[in-house]
């Protein structure tokens, strides 16, 4: 077979490496997690990547295209990037990355972040603690994705019958007190316990700041939820934020999937394509206990953290009160679970991300995630399933 063919009339080798140019306004966890999945969607399908950050250059979009002729382009609109026009890429293949429709021609190849999705994981989340009301905090500028989960979050949060409240006022990412203190007085107005969905993680930060400022506590008075997953913000958090984690990493695996459908393959339809969020993770912020009680509300996020290194039941125990069934009694009280339950529960989540992963071997997984033997892990999770994890791998992924 000859290594030549032809596009746009041209002859070209189809064996070397095309060319693939990543273009972002600024890289920020998602973008840097999009980016990954470019990167091995890449390399599945023989592209070399070169990335630029336009925020840290002064040469245009025009001079990285006339410089590397790339072959194809993804632009990541996930920050200020929304207006860089298709006119821009004439005579290259492009995908745009979780653009403002409202300003995208429909003819254009795009993959978005399922907005719909997550804001229905984040209600669901909510809806557990049987809140007087819901409330929603949007992003500073009106953009796409933001409003489309508002919108989905507030069409169920309306549809309970409580009262449902969007914040509506203007603030700034340059004047964050001023933010928490308008936060903190919408807040303040709403009857509590309140659900409030933030719409990413950098919002939920500072809603977590600004509840103080109304004497409210978080979870006890504000139960919150937001998108993305942010471990840097997420996890350093006091309390730490329950998150619903998108698949930015697929995200930015398909979008090179498409550029080689359609440099590659000759494909003329057009692209416009979803990824779906990851998993939902549950952290402090949205974990209301039946009593309440700061000594199992520390147990659980210990369990959360260290269920998959070997932790035990006693280690957590201890960490309640002086004796040991006093302490499960405690735990039980607050939680309806036991501890010994709650780190298998936690285990056999972790189990289920990995089952997801095909390139995951099975053999390693009960290490991975804390069991004591592969074969201790095999028979718990074919009593709980009814499966073995190969045959559950099979029907799932």
């Amino acid at each position: 077979m000859s290594p030549f063919a032809t596009r746009g009339g041209k002859w070209y080798n189809a064996r070397r490496m095309k060319n693939l140019l990543f273009i972002t306004d600024v890289k920020v966890d998602t973008i840097e997690q999009k980016l990954s999945g470019v990167y091995a969607g890449a390399k599945a399908f023989g592209w070399t990547v070169h990335e630029v950050e336009l925020r840290n250059t002064t040469r245009t979009v025009d001079d990285f295209i006339e410089f590397w002729k790339p072959d194809g382009c993804i632009v990541d609109c996930d920050t200020e990037l929304n207006r860089l026009a298709p006119a821009k890429f004439p005579h290259v293949a492009f995908v745009y990355l979780d653009v403002d429709e409202r300003l995208t021609p429909s003819c254009v190849h795009t993959v978005q972040n399922d907005s719909k999705t997550c804001a229905e994981i984040a209600f669901r989340e909510l809806e557990r603690i049987n809140p007087a009301s819901y409330a929603f905090i949007p992003w500073y500028d009106p953009i796409d994705w933001s409003l489309r989960r508002e919108e989905v979050f507030m069409d169920l949060a309306r549809s309970t019958g409580r009262k449902a409240a969007s914040f509506h006022g203007r603030w700034s990412k340059t004047d964050i007190m001023s933010a928490q203190d308008a936060f903190a007085g919408f807040l303040a107005q709403l009857p509590h316990p309140c659900a409030v969905m933030a719409t990413n993680d950098e919002v939920a930060d500072l809603v977590l700041r600004a509840c103080p400022l109304a004497d409210l506590a978080v979870p006890g008075d504000v139960a919150l939820v937001s998108v993305d997953n942010s471990v840097r913000l997420c996890e350093n958090s006091r309390p730490t934020i329950s998150s619903v984690q998108a698949d930015f990493f697929e995200g930015g695996r398909v979008a090179v999937e498409i550029l080689e459908k359609v440099v590659c393959k000759g494909a003329k339809r057009r692209f416009q394509l979803i990824y779906r969020p990851k998993e939902f993770v549950r952290r402090q912020s949205s974990r209301r206990l039946v009593v309440n009680d700061p000594a199992v509300e520390k147990a659980l996020e210990r369990i959360r953290v260290e269920a998959c290194s070997g932790l035990k039941a006693a280690d957590v125990l201890a960490g309640i009160c002086s004796t040991r069934r006093s302490a499960e009694r405690r735990f039980f009280r607050a939680t309806g679970t036991s501890v010994l339950q709650e780190i298998l529960n936690r285990r056999f989540d972790a189990v289920i991300e990995l089952l997801k992963k095909p390139n995951q071997a099975i053999g390693p997984i009960a290490n991975l995630c804390g069991w004591e033997s592969e074969n201790y892990l095999k028979r718990y999770f074919r009593k709980r399933t009814g499966l073995s994890m190969r045959d559950w791998r099979e029907q799932h992924t």
